[in-house]
């Protein structure tokens, strides 16, 4: 995934550079740099059976997560980020989203319309809404362990 972003990025900027005019006195180009940031979580205590997917460890993990997002710096970085991908940047792409995503329920209904993988839930969804939710959207490779 990363490779293939990476490499999108170096192709719009490639024919970004390679206007219809060749001259060298141009105006500013936009250049992309591609930058990721990853959280890794371990347990202190390896024996707890459930490990990290105990709904009181997400709960913990999704306000740790949501304070990340909360700090004035990452808030301007994510603004500084081209606007299609800020999504990649807040919520981001995280297991914690989907186990705790919003539920958008209408006036009067229980429920939900649908649901939004922000990490702003109330509720951490059974993992097995979890991981069909993961692989609905293609990132099930990219979120959890294979083994």
């Amino acid at each position: 995934v990363n490779s293939s972003l990476a490499h999108e990025a170096f192709i719009a900027a490639t024919q970004a550079r390679s206007g219809s005019s060749s001259r060298r006195l141009q105006g500013p180009q936009t250049m992309y740099r591609m930058l990721d940031f990853s959280v890794a979580y371990e347990l202190r205590d390896a024996t707890i059976r459930a490990g990290l997917l105990q709904h009181r460890i997400i709960r913990l993990i999704g306000g740790f997560e949501r304070e990340l997002r909360r700090i004035p710096e990452w808030k301007e970085f994510c603004a500084s980020v081209f606007e299609g991908d800020r999504p990649m940047c807040d919520p981001g792409m995280s297991l914690i989203n989907y186990a705790l995503p919003s539920l958008n329920i209408s006036r009067g209904t229980v429920v939900p319309l649908s649901i939004s993988p922000n990490g702003q839930g109330r509720d951490v969804l059974l993992m097995q809404a979890v991981e069909h939710f993961l692989q609905q959207n293609g990132v099930q490779d990219i979120l959890l362990p294979k083994d």
